[in-house]
C-alpha cells in the first residue's frame, strides 16, 4: 500500500505539472508484469454452491498464508491480486468450479539465495482444513491447491489477451519513461553547453582519452541487479487439500509444483 501511495503522489505531482493526463492515474496495475514468481492458489468444488461457499472460506484466510510469507527473512513482498480469475477452458476438470488466486513474491538481494516455502504453505492449508472441518463445512470434491509459477510460465493458467494486454502496457510505460529521462539529460546537456561552449570540445577529448587508455585493458559488465536472478526453483509435488484423492490429470494439464525456492 505505501508503494502504491508513493506512485499516486508521483504521478499526481507529474499531473499537476502537465507532465501527465489524469488517466494516467486510473490506469489498472501491471500485476503479471511487475513480478518473476507467484505463488498460485486453486479453489475448486464440484458444485456451484459449494464452491462459493468454499471460496469465501478461503478468501478468508488470504491474510494468514500472506503474514506467513513476509515472515520469512528472504521475502520483501508478497503482493496478493484481490481479483480472482477462471481456469482456462483446456485446463478444466470436468464437472468442477475453481478459480484461481495469485500471489506475486519479491524476494531480497541475496547471493545464492535459498528459499523452502513448504511449511508457510502447508501450514496455511492446514489451518484452512481444521476450519472446515470445525464448521462441518468440508465437502466432497472441495480443494486447495497451491503451486509455484513462473512469469513465463503464466499462459498456462491466464488468457493470452490479458497477458498481451499487460506486456504491452509495460513495454509503453517503459519506451515513456525512457523518453521521458533521456529529453530531460539532452535538456540539461544542451542548458550546460550553451553556458559553456569549450565544453563540447573537452569533454570529446575527455572520451577519446579514457577509450585509449582502455583499450588495453578487459572489462566486463555484471548485471544482476534483479533481486530474482540468483534464485532457481525445484519442481516436486504441489501442496493442496482435499477431501478425495486428486483425479489423474489429463497431459495437457500444467505440471505441478512445491512453492520451494533454492
Amino acid at each position: 500500500m505505501m508503494e502504491e501511495f508513493k506512485l499516486g503522489l508521483q504521478l499526481t505531482d507529474d499531473i499537476m505539472l502537465n507532465k501527465q493526463t489524469w488517466d494516467k492515474l486510473f490506469e489498472p496495475p501491471l500485476f503479471f508484469m511487475k513480478y518473476k514468481h507467484f505463488i498460485v492458489l486453486l479453489v475448486s468444488a464440484e458444485s456451484a454452491e459449494d464452491h462459493l461457499e468454499w471460496c469465501g472460506l478461503v478468501e478468508s484466510k488470504f491474510r494468514l498464508l500472506i503474514g506467513n510469507l513476509e515472515r520469512n527473512q528472504f521475502i520483501t513482498l508478497a503482493h496478493i491480486n484481490p481479483e480472482s480469475f477462471s481456469q482456462l477452458e483446456s485446463q478444466r476438470e470436468p464437472n468442477t468450479h475453481c478459480a484461481m488466486w495469485f500471489i506475486g513474491l519479491e524476494f531480497a538481494k541475496t547471493e545464492n539465495l535459498n528459499v523452502n516455502l513448504t511449511y508457510d504453505i502447508q501450514s496455511f492449508t492446514e489451518t484452512v482444513q481444521n476450519h472446515a472441518l470445525n464448521i462441518n463445512m468440508l465437502k466432497e470434491g472441495m480443494k486447495l491447491e497451491a503451486r509455484h509459477v513462473k512469469r513465463k510460465q503464466l499462459y498456462q493458467y491466464l488468457s493470452p489477451s490479458l497477458l498481451k494486454r499487460e506486456r504491452k502496457s509495460s513495454v509503453s510505460a517503459k519506451s515513456q519513461a525512457n523518453g521521458t529521462e533521456n529529453k530531460k539529460r539532452y535538456s540539461d546537456q544542451g542548458n550546460s553547453d550553451s553556458e559553456n561552449p569549450n565544453k563540447k570540445i573537452r569533454l570529446s577529448e575527455e572520451l577519446h582519452t579514457t577509450y585509449d587508455d582502455s583499450s588495453n585493458n578487459s572489462a566486463s559488465l555484471n548485471c544482476n541487479d534483479d533481486s530474482n536472478s540468483n534464485i532457481s526453483l525445484t519442481d516436486e509435488a504441489h501442496n493442496s487439500i482435499s477431501t478425495q484423492n486428486p483425479p489423474t490429470h489429463a497431459s495437457n494439464t500444467p505440471s505441478t509444483q512445491e512453492a520451494v525456492c533454492t
